[in-house]
């Protein structure tokens, strides 16, 4: 059976990511844990299909956090789980630019002064002078109105809201009457089907992600239709994640001229802390020849983020980015 997911797997950049994580996890932790990687520490599995769906069911945990991030209440999501019941259902953003012509205004420019000197008969004389000209202002107000919602089957209006904003500012072009952006456009929806991610929560929203072991599909941990599906999953999330964050920051931030100075470099985020962990410990009270056994903590780190707003953000907003630019899910290979 074939992986579908098409970004690449780069294990020197998954360590590398990993040992930054160990260096920022040694200034938390108590001294006497020091987290490793498993390979460097004696240990045995007693259920790789248990750790394969532990591992699966912290990343759909993950993804329903940022989905949470993004308006995805308790309420919104049982809803939505009830869609998924019998129809497909789709995460939907789309969105509508406009820009309507505001004002004119004329104004004066002075150039930079200069000095003349003139000689006659009488002798010379110096005189300062400034070019003054007069030029014509034209201002333009753009908005775009966005929304995020979830909707079930093939209708649209069958929905349920995440969020919506619209947003504003005004462009100033120099002695050029035309339009800067067109006076309407409407973009291309974009769409994620999120059935998967909702079919693997339980009656009680819990996350429920199991491996049918009895299936003659079934090979190993990693071999089988559950998890072909779950990494099929996360891998269109990561392009719809993508898609909306190159919308944002490629498009719609430069037309704003305080988007593209001051919002657009803080959001390019290079490397995120990751609160999941492939990592082992050694307990300070125990051999590790002792039974061959190890013992193992879960480590969760818990970070904040700084939530602002300028003329196209709210909070939501920032946090759609931020976690759209950074949903990224590595699986192993156990078999």
């Amino acid at each position: 059976m074939t992986s579908t997911v098409t970004q690449p797997y780069d294990l020197y950049a998954f360590r590398t990511k990993v040992q930054k994580a160990l260096r920022d996890i040694a200034t938390v932790l108590e001294t006497n844990k020091r987290p490793q990687f498993p390979r460097d520490v004696p240990h045995t599995y007693d259920d790789k299909y248990l750790l394969a769906q532990l591992l699966t069911n912290s990343a759909v945990a993950a993804q329903l956090n940022s989905l949470e991030a993004l308006g995805l209440d308790k309420e919104k999501l049982k809803t939505l789980v009830e869609f998924a019941t019998d129809r497909a259902v789709t995460l939907r953003i789309k969105s509508v630019e406009t820009c309507t012509f505001d004002r004119e205004e004329e104004r004066e420019v002075e150039s930079a002064s200069y000095v003349t000197e003139r000689t006659g008969v009488f002798g010379s004389s110096t005189t300062t002078e400034k070019v003054v000209s007069k030029v014509t202002d034209y201002f333009w107000n753009f908005s775009v109105t966005y929304e995020i919602f979830a909707f079930r089957g093939n209708d649209p209006e069958d929905k349920v809201t995440l969020q919506e904003r619209r947003g504003s500012c005004v462009l100033k072009k120099l002695n050029d009457k035309t339009s800067p952006q067109p006076s309407q456009s409407v973009q291309p929806s974009i769409d994620l089907n999120i059935t998967w991610l909702l079919q693997t929560l339980n009656k009680n929203l819990l996350v429920d992600f199991t491996i049918d072991r009895n299936s003659k599909d079934t090979h190993t941990p990693r071999r089988n239709p559950q998890v072909e599906a779950a990494i099929n999953f996360m891998n269109n999330f990561y392009i719809w994640a993508n898609t909306v964050s190159v919308y944002f920051q490629n498009h719609l931030f430069p037309i704003d001229p305080i988007s593209k100075t001051v919002a657009s470099p803080s959001l390019y985020v290079t490397s995120v802390f990751v609160p999941v962990l492939p990592l082992c410990y050694q307990s300070p009270n125990q051999s590790l020849l002792e039974d061959g056994k190890e013992e193992y903590d879960s480590i969760l780190i818990l970070f904040s983020l700084f939530l602002y707003s300028f003329s196209f953000f709210s909070s939501l907003l920032f946090s759609l980015l931020y976690y759209n630019t950074n949903i990224q899910t590595n699986y192993y290979k156990t078999n």
